[in-house]
């Protein structure tokens, strides 16, 4: 009976000794919306998930000790707080902050050619919203306008 109970009690030390630890909570944006789809994780380790439609999140943690939680997500700054992983659950709700990042410029060129009088380029640039129409001649023979082109700068 001795055997058993040493075995039944050294089994059970290995179990809480090698038990994960639940790590839970809820990841909003600085407006109080929650933030779907952001990648909540300790740093250095590979335990982590991504939160849900409604910014929740719940993952174990397989080491214990002392990491780096972090969340980040496109569009938003990188959270970061320190804690300690030991043997009780732990709740951690963040607050992520938007990050703005700006386009310099893009130009996207489209342009189709036929026979006829409603032949069109168009030239789009995001810093400006003006547009501008002019007609072309062609370089045939019949000194008809072959093209139109149409610019937005």
């Amino acid at each position: 009976m001795k055997k058993y109970s040493l075995l039944l009690l050294v089994t059970f030390t290995l179990i809480e000794i090698n038990a994960q630890v639940t790590i839970s909570g809820k990841i909003k944006d600085n407006k109080g919306k929650p933030v779907a789809g952001a990648s909540v994780s300790l740093k250095d380790t590979y335990d982590g998930t991504v939160t849900d439609s409604t910014g929740h999140y719940i993952f174990t943690a397989s080491e214990k000790g002392d990491f780096i939680f972090l969340v980040s997500n496109i569009g938003y700054k990188s959270f970061e707080q320190k804690v300690t992983v030991d043997s009780k659950s732990i709740s951690i709700d963040a607050v992520i902050k938007e990050e703005l990042s700006e386009l310099k410029a893009v130009t996207v060129i489209s342009g189709s050619f036929a026979a006829g009088d409603n032949t069109s380029v168009t030239v789009c640039s995001v810093r400006s919203c003006s547009f501008s129409t002019s007609r072309a001649r062609s370089i045939t023979a019949t000194g008809k306008p072959a093209s139109r082109a149409t610019s937005i700068p």
